[in-house]
């Protein structure tokens, strides 16, 4: 018995389950509401554009990239989409073109890393 909410939560993902969306997922405090592929759901994301600029910039002069985390319920797509994204697809999120970097699912969490490059004199 988990003494918290007084159900029964018999095995490691069920904890998982229940702490996604109790926690992980709170709308007022970690997540913001995005669109992927025209699908609006509640994600938390995190740029690493500049941290990853400079090592990119190193092996392709003039190129400029910008590299988002993104993770959201996998559960928020596949209510409208009959598949995740997979790696070296191109997905839109917010209104820009991504390339996807990787794409995992963890316990019904959806961990994308997106990547869109342009040309410094694009």
């Amino acid at each position: 018995m988990d003494a918290r909410d007084g159900g029964i939560v018999s095995t490691f993902k069920d904890y998982l389950k229940r702490d996604v969306e109790r926690v992980f997922f709170n709308v007022d405090e970690l997540a913001g509401l995005h669109t992927l592929n025209g699908i609006y759901l509640h994600a938390v994301t995190q740029r690493y554009t500049e941290r990853l600029t400079g090592r990119q910039s190193d092996q392709y002069e003039g190129l400029h990239g910008d590299h988002l985390m993104v993770q959201c319920r996998a559960a928020d797509v596949l209510t409208k989409a009959s598949e995740l994204p997979k790696e070296n697809e191109r997905v839109q999120f917010d209104g820009q073109w991504y390339d996807v970097m990787s794409s995992e699912n963890e316990y019904g969490v959806l961990r994308l890393t997106l990547v869109s490059y342009r040309g410094a004199y694009a």
